[in-house]
């Protein structure tokens, strides 16, 4: 029997890295001094052209970011973060609220969604069971 490590254990190694804004050197800056995220001089990577709709955003796409890593490393094609969300709008993954919140990424809608588009099977929970997260 192996004896536990304190190190990390890897389970798919070359899965690219991405974050969420527009480079990872720019990640502290962002998160931790609160920098804006159009001072990173490639907040537009991924897609997106108007700085207030990327500024609501950004902050918002760590799913949809996890999923470009997944299928960049499946090899599967897909377009840019920005019409990513496109797509996940008019899939009812992310659902604009009255208040000007967000609810989302909604799982069950997430997987149809990832299942039609990119042919990646995916199952959700069933709904009121952590069927989704809000973020104001």
């Amino acid at each position: 029997m192996n004896e536990p490590t304190n190190e990390p254990i890897l389970r798919h190694a070359g899965v690219p890295y991405y974050t969420q804004w527009g480079s990872p050197a720019w990640v502290r800056a962002i998160v931790e001094q609160q920098r804006d995220p159009c001072d990173d001089p490639h907040w537009q990577r991924s897609g997106f052209a108007d700085p207030e709709h990327y500024r609501f955003w950004a902050q918002r796409l760590c799913g949809l970011t996890c999923l470009e890593s997944a299928l960049d490393y499946w090899r599967i094609g897909h377009a840019p973060r920005a019409a990513l969300l496109d797509e996940a709008l008019r899939h009812g993954v992310y659902r604009m609220r009255e208040d000007g919140g967000v609810d989302g990424l909604i799982y069950r809608p997430f997987a149809v969604w990832v299942a039609s588009a990119f042919g990646v099977p995916g199952i959700a929970g069933p709904a009121g069971h952590r069927g989704h997260s809000r973020l104001r």
